[in-house]
């Protein structure tokens, strides 16, 4: 598979890190001006002209731009949200599929490990930094909660992983229990029987204060576990693009994969009903809508699949099954790293 730079690359771009791009978008009267590092306004008027065709939103703050008109990212800000928003060259966001298989396919190879370290991690009787991240990353992977960022919380009272509070976390033999409003003020109820991690939050929730990932660091200041910090690990530990948001794509992509081996032999309109029921199920576990979850987070390689009359889903089932995953995870895998060798 082709790296993020070699993907870029083989398009005419350049790979950039959002952080490098040298050029600012400034309030001026009631529009926008744009200026270099060192704040002084640009002169050339075939670069602004191209900075305004970008159309990034009036609402997005922290803006930053591209001055090479190659560079895979052309601007990136943080919308009302706080979340951080990017705009594309068109060519990359051509090959999206194909980096999203990539991702997905990184996430994967490791997935087992990962949770091999977490559960590791879990046993901990130490509440620090690695242990509150290990805590939040097995609430991704096994809850398939949204990383949470406090402007949801702020707004709608919406919740994601590292914005939870004690309150929202019930532990009870060996069980735990999240009851909670996400994005959208959508209410979200969770059970996972699942006593290691029933016995690390415990330790959580023994911490003085509101917030459930939160700790004291050497200096004895409470720091609390951020949505930017687990985004900045999982770079660390994958691939530079790679977001908690891959958690839920894999595992919802994963679900309707899953189905394929009972659906490989049907015919044409059982199987394109299954791939319906099916993403119904995976919407049901992202708590989101189907039309959403079809569209965003099941990967178009498995819908593809999925209703191709000509593809032998069964080879995906064939063979042992990938340490520390599902089987509907191996047939992911596998599906994912056959396409990227075409």
């Amino acid at each position: 598979m082709l790296s993020a730079g070699e993907r870029a690359d083989s398009v005419g771009l350049k790979y950039v890190q959002p952080d490098s791009l040298p050029l600012r978008r400034v309030k001026k009267g009631k529009g926008f001006a744009y200026v270099d590092k060192h704040a002084k306004a640009l002169s050339d008027a075939k670069l602004k002209e191209r900075l305004q065709k970008l159309a990034v939103p009036p609402a997005w703050q922290d803006v930053k731009l591209a001055r090479d008109p190659k560079s895979h990212i052309q601007a990136v800000g943080r919308d009302e949200a706080g979340r951080l928003q990017y705009k594309y060259h068109e060519k990359w966001t051509e090959t999206g599929h194909e980096v999203k298989r990539e991702r997905l396919a990184q996430l994967g190879e490791s997935l087992g490990s990962l949770r091999e370290e977490i559960e590791t991690q879990l046993r901990r009787q130490t509440v620090d930094e690695d242990f509150a991240l290990m805590c939040a990353l097995a609430l991704l992977d096994r809850a398939g909660l949204r990383v949470g960022y406090p402007e949801y919380s702020r707004e709608d009272g919406g919740r994601g992983a590292t914005t939870l509070t004690c309150k929202d976390v019930m532990l009870r033999d060996g069980k735990v229990r999240l009851r909670f409003f996400g994005k959208g003020g959508k209410r979200i109820e969770r059970i996972l029987e699942d006593a290691s991690l029933a016995r690390a939050l415990g330790l959580l929730k023994a911490q003085p204060g509101e917030m459930l990932f939160r700790w004291k660091n050497k200096d004895g200041d409470e720091r609390c576990l951020t949505a930017d910090d687990v985004n900045a690990a999982l770079r660390q530990r994958f691939a530079e693009t790679t977001s908690a948001k891959d958690f839920r794509t894999f595992r919802a992509s994963s679900i309707v994969a899953g189905a394929m081996q009972e659906a490989a032999k049907s015919d044409k309109k059982a199987r394109a009903d299954a791939l319906k029921h099916s993403i119904k199920e995976s919407a049901r576990f992202l708590a989101n809508t189907p039309t959403v979850c079809k569209a965003s987070y099941v990967h178009p390689d498995v819908q593809q699949a999925f209703t191709d009359e000509a593809f032998d889903a069964t080879s995906l089932f064939t063979g042992p099954q990938r340490a520390g995953l599902t089987r509907g995870e191996t047939a992911l895998l596998r599906l994912l790293k056959l396409n990227a060798e075409k």
